[in-house]
């Protein structure tokens, strides 16, 4: 539990730091309004020098973060996001998480456009995020942890984000997407759920859920993957998740039922229909190319 005086320092933080923004809101706001304009005039370059001036400043956060996570604010075209999502990801200047995310969505991005250049520049990156090789992942004393900047709704996302770009490839490798499974199924044995807010551990569900279906559906690592998952899901049936399912904008609970409806499909042997539910559930990405692969991916391996 947080000390008294560990919550005055924060309290005592946020107030100087809303006071600052109150003395400064004048160029804040200018330099928000340079922004837009430079984006609509295709000027990226000089938009991430003011966002990075806004950040650096007077540690302003919230226009980069506009843009990292609302779809709609960023250009409508895909290139001119690209371009945008790149300058911003390269940025030395972005605070860690949103660095990270502008990664994340640079390559959702570039899944969408079909970009294997960028796709290729960010592959080494995202698979030291994704850290699928280090078996002692900790995620202790998170409870106090922004949604955005959890390190472990980082490592969870980049491993789902990982996933995509597998199926997106021309010849999906299955030992790899199976190792994404594996990886998920053993962060989850060894984590402490309470270790994590309800916020951190709800919202990143879905992608926790998402990369254990990578497992092969007649592998012998199903049983223990359906025991963490019936362990999640009794986990944010918890009262303290109530706030975070009421805010949450995608319904988390259904994927984990629905992942352990497939579990149940193939305990009764109908691999098929387990197979195709599966294949809904595991696709986080509009890219034709994605959903393509995943098709691929799920015929070789269950007729194999």
């Amino acid at each position: 539990m947080i000390s008294l005086f560990e919550y005055s320092k924060i309290a005592f933080r946020l107030c100087r730091q809303r006071w600052h923004w109150w003395w400064n809101r004048d160029r804040i706001n200018q330099l928000q309004d340079d922004v837009w304009l430079a984006l609509r005039d295709g000027q990226f370059a000089i938009a991430v020098v003011l966002l990075e001036e806004q950040l650096q400043s007077y540690q302003w956060p919230f226009q980069i973060e506009r843009l990292l996570f609302k779809r709609d604010s960023r250009p409508k075209s895909l290139s001119a996001t690209l371009e945008l999502l790149g300058r911003l990801w390269r940025s030395q200047f972005l605070l860690p998480h949103q660095s990270f995310y502008a990664g994340i969505a640079m390559t959702h991005s570039a899944l969408l456009a079909g970009d294997d250049v960028r796709l290729g520049e960010l592959r080494p990156w995202l698979e030291s995020a994704a850290a699928l090789d280090v078996l002692n992942v900790s995620f202790e004393s998170e409870r106090l942890v922004r949604n955005r900047e959890s390190a472990f709704k980082q490592c969870v996302s980049a491993r789902c984000c990982l996933l995509q770009c597998c199926f997106a490839e021309k010849s999906p490798d299955k030992a790899y997407i199976a190792a994404i499974g594996r990886a998920n199924l053993c962060l989850l044995e060894k984590l402490n759920l309470a270790e994590l807010s309800a916020d951190v551990l709800y919202r990143s569900s879905s992608n926790l859920v998402r990369g254990l279906l990578a497992l092969p559906l007649q592998s012998p690592e199903l049983e223990r993957a359906e025991l963490q998952l019936k362990r999640l899901q009794s986990t944010i049936d918890q009262p303290r998740f109530v706030r975070s399912r009421r805010r949450a904008q995608e319904n988390h609970e259904n994927l984990i039922s629905q992942a352990l409806r497939v579990l149940k499909l193939v305990n009764d042997q109908r691999l098929n229909a387990a197979a195709s539910l599966r294949l809904d559930l595991i696709i986080n990405s509009e890219a034709s190319a994605v959903r393509r692969g995943a098709e691929i991916w799920s015929y070789q391996l269950e007729s194999s």
